[in-house]
């Protein structure tokens, strides 16, 4: 799946291992995020609030995949 955390994470400064822990997992599951994995809804809500974004910028996709 289609994500811009990184884009985001470089853009506000922010290191991996703070949003993992923000949105409550292990860096390495979210590098496989940010390399396509797919994270449950509320993983992805908190890391897109680690962010300060909403799910819909962080993955643009959604809206598209929900029509």
């Amino acid at each position: 799946m289609l994500n811009r955390i990184e884009e985001f994470r470089i853009e506000k400064g922010l290191m991996k291992g703070w949003i993992a822990e923000q949105a409550g997992i292990h860096r390495n599951s979210l590098t496989s995020i940010i390399r396509g994995a797919e994270p449950h809804l509320s993983v992805a809500d908190k890391i897109a609030k680690s962010l300060g974004k909403t799910l819909y910028e962080v993955w643009p996709d959604l809206i598209s995949e929900k029509e």
